[in-house]
């Protein structure tokens, strides 16, 4: 399988996290909006995001050896919020 970063996946998450702030998604809510959370593609989107200084670093947790999304840690950061919120204001 593929692991591919995409800019509109990303800023997919980072909208809809924004929308909801500051609840946290549930595992089904990832899973119907953004796929499966151990899926290769959503994990390294998601680290990309980690990696850029948008989501928390916590988002990625390790279970049973996978690289999966923690649906309580996946949250934006500070910096995160205001790039969201400056795109969605300059639009």
């Amino acid at each position: 399988m593929k692991t591919s970063f995409s800019d509109k996946s990303q800023w997919g998450i980072l909208e809809y996290l924004f929308r909801i702030y500051p609840r946290t998604m549930s595992e089904l809510e990832i899973c119907r909006e953004f796929g499966p959370i151990s899926n290769k593609g959503l994990v390294a989107n998601i680290r990309q995001l980690i990696s850029d200084g948008s989501v928390e670093q916590k988002a990625i947790v390790k279970i049973m050896g996978r690289n999966t999304v923690s649906p309580d840690g996946l949250k934006l950061t500070r910096d995160g919020t205001r790039l969201v919120r400056k795109s969605l204001r300059n639009n």
